[in-house]
């Protein structure tokens, strides 16, 4: 058999983190960290799914000024690339879709990243509120709909760190602590949670020292509440 050399071409990427970012930053820190649960009816294709993001997502480095796209780092939900069919929700119904639950990667990463007090710059919430995630504070993602964005405002390099087990998700943001922190007030409800639409508000406080310098408010608009005898299901998931 005949070999038949070919030409090599070598393109040299530059470093996304310089020496000299490593040397301006002192060591890194948590600076939040946050863990949701699966509901006792997930199916393994939609925990397989989050596994896979998890993986692409796990020592993610964002650094200072740079902004987040969950779409963009997921690229195509195909089967080719490992994606396999879970229930989403389309309208007020749940139909089985390649990357079913990334919305709870979405999720679990608002919340930490809002912990953090970095910049939302993009959210939005389900059409349906299950009660795996806490009321107002839920995040999905829908290719050519609904992204989930944030910018790193620490004015350091940040880290994300995922880990999917069995059983839960957990991401944890490290960095620089630049001297602000986060938290969320209690959830104020417009209407009743049941089987009719509802809105929910809750105000994210930021602080520096004891001082607050800004309160951020998100709106949730839920058509229902979601469980498995009211939600309307288009066809079962594939076992």
């Amino acid at each position: 058999m005949q070999q038949k050399l070919l030409p090599l071409k070598i393109e040299l990427l530059p470093s996304r983190v310089t020496a000299k970012d490593l040397i301006a930053s002192p060591p890194i820190t948590s600076l939040s960290k946050y863990t949701t649960y699966y509901g006792s009816h997930d199916s393994p294709n939609r925990i397989s799914n989050i596994k896979l993001i998890a993986s692409l997502i796990d020592s993610y480095i964002l650094l200072s000024g740079g902004t987040f796209s969950l779409l963009s780092l997921i690229g195509d939900f195909s089967a080719e690339r490992g994606f396999k069919e879970a229930f989403v929700i389309v309208g007020d119904e749940l139909v089985p879709q390649h990357g079913g639950g990334t919305c709870q990667i979405a999720t679990t990463l608002f919340n930490a990243v809002a912990l953090a007090a970095l910049e939302i710059t993009q959210r939005k919430n389900h059409s349906i509120w299950f009660n795996i995630y806490p009321l107002g504070r839920d995040a999905t993602v829908y290719p050519k709909v609904s992204d989930f964005k944030f910018t790193n405002n620490t004015g350091a390099p940040v880290l994300v760190k995922a880990k999917a087990t069995g059983r839960s998700l957990t991401f944890e943001i490290l960095g620089t602590p630049f001297g602000k922190k986060a938290s969320f007030t209690s959830p104020y409800i417009e209407g009743k949670i049941g089987s009719g639409p509802f809105k929910t508000r809750v105000i994210r406080k930021i602080k520096e020292g004891d001082k607050v310098i800004k309160e951020e408010e998100f709106w949730s608009y839920y058509k229902q509440a979601g469980d498995k005898q009211n939600v309307k299901i288009r066809r079962p998931e594939p076992r």
